[in-house]
């Protein structure tokens, strides 16, 4: 992060120092974060000192008593993990979590979701998990990020009309492509709602996490050969007679898209008269 973007939510990460740098570097910073020196000290010892409202003038302070400051945002990273479930033993062995967890979190859309991380133990994190076959993980600023809400259960009818009220009352709406009943919104309107609504079996999922397959559900007015002979070029079609394909028997067209991509292939097959729908997949899919 460069000096000219530093502001309160950032950290400064300070090499080690002898201790009475240390000393005479605390009371500047226990006036800039209107902290005790004893508190300051505390910081630069453990060498992350979090940032007041000028983070530029505090790195020059620091940088003019001879200390060589670093600055790092202090918003945390999320990591989504995927992997087929034979791969839930290594993960769990990296992650620090019971097995069984792994593969269970695993089958949920958007699979092992790592909460709350500074940047580099994320990435650090990420690069080794990456090196286990068939392990695909996704690095996200969360709380910055939009979520969706999807229904993971069926929702009783009588809760179904609570949550419809309160949602059309404070003027949130679905997505009608990707299927989700509560759609663009930022993490902490999605915990709320997950806490106003727990047997709702809701989940908020960040939407850089989130992949779907799409499938074919009919062809429209398109006619049958025409129909067959673009999907042959997308597809390894088997035989399938296409005018049989309904959303009851549906086939698979693309398989695990990200949101983007889902929307622009909807967006593509609709235009050419095929009828399509989106399945959120789980992490293990």
């Amino acid at each position: 992060m460069a000096a000219t973007t530093l502001d309160d939510t950032a950290y400064l990460l300070i090499a080690a120092s002898s201790e009475a740098m240390l000393s005479l570097a605390a009371p500047s910073v226990a006036r800039h974060l209107n902290i005790s020196e004893a508190q300051a000290k505390a910081q630069l010892r453990a060498g992350r000192v979090q940032m007041g409202a000028d983070g530029v003038q505090m790195m020059s302070v620091l940088k003019a008593l001879g200390l060589e400051p670093r600055a790092e945002s202090a918003l945390l990273h999320w990591l989504s993990i995927t992997a087929p479930a034979e791969a839930a033993a290594a993960i769990a062995s990296e992650v620090g979590m019971p097995v069984a967890d792994v593969a269970q979190a695993l089958q949920r859309p958007g699979g092992l979701v790592l909460h709350g991380q500074p940047r580099d133990p994320a990435t650090e994190m990420r690069a080794r998990l990456a090196r286990i076959a068939s392990v695909t993980v996704v690095m996200s600023q969360s709380e910055l990020a939009l979520h969706d809400l999807f229904a993971t259960q069926p929702i009783d009818p009588r809760e179904g009309r609570r949550l419809s009220a309160y949602l059309a009352l404070v003027g949130l709406t679905p997505s009608q492509i990707h299927g989700s009943l509560v759609a663009g919104v930022t993490k902490s309107q999605a915990d709320q709602l997950l806490a106003r609504f727990p047997d709702c079996g809701l989940l908020a999922l960040d939407r850089a996490f989130q992949r779907f397959d799409l499938y074919l559900t009919g062809i429209g007015t398109l006619p049958a050969p025409d129909a067959a002979a673009f999907l042959e070029t997308r597809t390894n079609m088997n035989g399938v007679m296409v005018e049989c394909v309904t959303p009851l028997r549906p086939l698979l067209l693309e398989p695990g898209l990200s949101r983007r991509a889902a929307r622009a292939f909807t967006a593509d097959y609709a235009a050419i008269g095929l009828e399509t729908c989106l399945r959120l997949v789980n992490g293990n899919s």
